[in-house]
């Protein structure tokens, strides 16, 4: 087993070290046995979770606790009953240790790097940087942001925007499902690359890895659009029915491709809107595939997910028009009388 430590040399676990791991883990195990008198199971393992964390700071050293993952990672590998691959799954990843001992750079430097392995063995391309100041995409001002991150304009190129993934959260797949995994944002990338010359979405230039303040992102560079459904509603405007034909073909075009989106509604449409010849042109763009299946057994009902959620922004648009409309008749009946 080799014990890879970001930026340096790969170097061979000795059997001293690795006799030093057993001990290590037969200790922790003895000393869980004494404190909770029971016999340790999976189900058992939320209830002693604060007591793990305790005596791992306590009594593990960093260097140690980085020897003990790797241990753990290839344990992982090798074994052939699934409820001991479950015990060091959880133990890996819903433990938070990465949290827990965050000001610690060896164990940034595992946990980073680990992530970093992951995301380039399933998109080769993606490439990784030391700093997230990268040239051609320096952060001109910040358009929006949300529990995921931000996304920001970039100086001297008014057509792209970029959008930031903090992976602070996000961890490498396993049997638990209780966490975001890295899968989320790889399955985004691959359905936007997909997308790409279709119309469908806004256009995917590129992705990249990279770190600021010690904290690993994802970030994502894409065409810009000029008004988001939201914004063009409230400032008063309305969307035609030619508008809305569009966006329900480029839905059924998403299908075909094998893609379900599964979370469409208003917040996730966006318009570019230009003037031609003294019309004004909207052209609506399906955005944010963050859960969206690609698969090419799409199941029906999936499907049908998409396009009920349609209907629903078409009746939630036709209820507001009815609104405003009334509200246009009301301000003009009050205006005779005055």
């Amino acid at each position: 087993m080799k014990r890879v430590f970001y930026g340096g040399e790969d170097n061979t676990m000795t059997a001293k070290d690795g006799k030093r791991i057993n001990m290590i883990i037969k200790r922790f195990i003895i000393n869980l046995k004494k404190k909770f008198n029971m016999t340790i199971k999976y189900n058992d393992l939320s209830l002693i979770v604060n007591h793990i964390k305790d005596y791992v700071k306590k009594n593990i050293g960093q260097q140690d606790i980085v020897n003990v993952l790797y241990y753990l990672r290839d344990l992982v590998e090798k074994q052939n009953s699934i409820n001991k691959s479950k015990v060091i799954r959880r133990m890996l990843t819903n433990f938070s240790i990465e949290k827990d001992f965050n000001n610690e750079p060896v164990l940034d430097s595992f946990f980073n790097k680990k992530k970093i392995e992951y995301l380039q063995k399933k998109l080769p391309e993606m490439k990784y940087y030391e700093s997230c100041d990268i040239e051609g995409y320096l952060k001109d001002e910040e358009l929006g942001s949300g529990a995921f991150g931000e996304v920001y304009s970039i100086k001297n190129n008014p057509n792209i925007v970029v959008k930031t993934i903090d992976l602070t959260d996000y961890r490498i797949p396993s049997s638990d499902l209780y966490y975001d995994t890295l899968d989320d944002i790889i399955n985004e990338i691959n359905i936007l690359k997909t997308l790409k010359g279709t119309k469908i979405a806004p256009e995917y230039y590129e992705s990249w890895i990279c770190k600021k303040n010690n904290i690993l992102y994802v970030y994502i560079a894409e065409e810009r659009m000029n008004r988001s459904y939201g914004d063009w509603i409230k400032a008063g405007n309305t969307i035609s029915d030619e508008t809305f034909t569009k966006l329900k073909n480029k839905l059924n075009k998403l299908h075909k491709l094998n893609i379900v989106h599964l979370d469409f509604h208003s917040g996730n449409i966006m318009l570019k809107v230009k003037e031609e010849n003294g019309n004004t042109i909207v052209d609506p763009y399906i955005n944010d595939f963050g859960i969206s299946k690609f698969s090419k057994n799409i199941i029906k009902e999936e499907k049908q997910r998409d396009l009920n959620a349609y209907k629903r922004l078409i009746d939630s648009f036709e209820k507001y028009k009815t609104e405003f409309i009334s509200l246009i008749i009301t301000y003009a009946d009050f205006s005779i009388l005055l």
